[in-house]
């Protein structure tokens, strides 16, 4: 398979926060168009993950390649959306809209201080549209709901017209009918091609949604299919202790 056909491929890497690994001799590879989840107890290193992955830190040895390029070339290139961990818990007291939200998603490609084109302009409605949202896009983004402003930094992160949709534990602090709208979204975007790479605390809702699952615990511990999450071994591997797994169905 060509290196193109990659979304993200990983090759012994290793980061150290001085003499300590957070990440240890980690090599994977995730096909373009993968809907991936990440699971690991606290610690992990699932954000050193996610920053290695946007290029954000150089990892200590290996190398890691984005859709056959190098991480930051990737994202400042636009093929790399991000939706940041408890966005929808944050507080918003700045006077923006919705519209201005998402179109600050362009300013990786057009750059600091530039003016917005009509295309970045089209894009950001595109991006709303397919975030279920264009109907708030006047909105002041302090007076929405957890779940709304969710959508908001997805779009965001669609703006930008990325092959790579990178989320770090999106569902915390959304109620469950919004994170019922939020899976429902991300199964609509994988399936017009999207890469989804999702980092996730709840294994249950992990085998229910992804389609293949990183064990996470500074090595690579499982890359595993879903219902292989129950299995006892892989979680005490995993956790470092016994864990009870309860699927639920909906």
């Amino acid at each position: 398979m060509p290196i193109d056909d990659h979304a993200i491929v990983l090759r012994n890497v290793t980061y150290r926060y001085d003499a300590s690994p957070a990440l240890e001799d980690v090599s994977c590879t995730i096909p373009q168009g993968a809907y991936i989840g990440v699971v690991g107890p606290n610690g992990a290193g699932k954000s050193t993950l996610i920053r290695l992955i946007l290029g954000l830190i150089a990892p200590s040895s290996g190398s890691i390649s984005v859709m056959g390029t190098l991480p930051q070339q990737a994202r400042k290139a636009g093929r790399i959306g991000y939706v940041p961990q408890r966005i929808s818990q944050s507080d918003f007291h700045f006077p923006a809209t919705v519209e201005e939200v998402v179109l600050s998603g362009r300013t990786a490609l057009r750059g600091l201080g530039r003016f917005f084109t009509r295309e970045d302009r089209q894009q950001s409605i595109q991006a709303m549209q397919a975030a279920g949202i264009l109907k708030l896009q006047h909105r002041q983004i302090g007076t929405l709901s957890g779940g709304e402003r969710q959508r908001v930094f997805i779009a965001r992160a669609l703006a930008g017209n990325p092959q790579l949709l990178i989320l770090d534990e999106p569902e915390t602090g959304v109620d469950a009918a919004s994170s019922r709208e939020f899976f429902a979204l991300l199964k609509t975007l994988h399936a017009k091609g999207i890469t989804i790479l999702i980092v996730s605390h709840d294994l249950s809702v992990m085998a229910k949604e992804a389609k293949t699952v990183l064990c996470l615990n500074r090595r690579l511990i499982g890359h595993c299919t879903p219902h292989e999450l129950g299995n006892p071994d892989l979680l005490a591997r995993l956790y470092g202790t016994d864990v009870f797994f309860l699927q639920h169905s909906h």
